[in-house]
């Protein structure tokens, strides 16, 4: 007689284990931009780094930078239906509009040049992006004054990395629709 949870179970529960020491082991060799303004992989970074990768985007179907920023454990968003507002660590104020986060793409900065406010309703899709690097902490010693709560670096897809063309289409609830197609020749 076999019991449920035999030897077949206990193979199952190693092939899991070797598979999750895997991805934590390519997770901590992803290189990263942010932490210190040359790449670097996650290991050797020295501060709290958390990676977005294009594959979580695509498996939990973020559709905006909002979706994204929801997803990771220490941030919060708030909105006034006019502007969305960052939390980190349990802090936000009310009409601070993000200018104590610093947000980047591909290394550049993307905050606003007189109030520093970071524009999280960016028109970049998600699926366009290879990963999120988020620094938590003080990023302040390396950018400046804007980044007092983290770094956010949004690191874009190669165009060898999209191969062909690619099309998407959303509808949704009052009047929702958006369009996207890309083809590379």
């Amino acid at each position: 007689m076999r019991w449920p949870g035999g030897h077949g179970a206990q193979r199952h529960a190693a092939q899991e284990r070797e598979s999750d020491v895997l991805a934590l082991d390519s997770l901590l060799n992803t290189p990263i931009d942010a932490s210190g303004k040359y790449q670097q992989t996650a290991r050797e970074a020295a501060s709290s780094v958390t990676i977005v990768t294009h594959e979580k985007i695509e498996h939990f179907g973020y559709r905006t930078l909002n979706d994204v920023l929801q997803g990771v454990s220490g941030f919060y968003l708030s909105n006034d239906r006019n502007y969305s507002y960052l939390g980190a660590r349990r802090f936000s104020r009310p009409t601070d509009y993000n200018n104590r986060i610093l947000l980047m793409i591909d290394g550049h900065q993307m905050n606003a040049g007189i109030w520093g406010s970071a524009p999280l309703e960016l028109p970049i899709d998600p699926e366009y992006l290879e990963r999120v690097e988020i620094v938590r902490g003080p990023g302040s010693a390396l950018y400046g004054t804007g980044a007092i709560f983290g770094v956010i670096n949004l690191v874009t897809r190669s165009g060898a990395s999209i191969s062909g063309s690619q099309a998407a289409m959303l509808g949704g609830s009052y009047g929702q629709r958006s369009v996207s197609a890309v083809q590379l020749a």
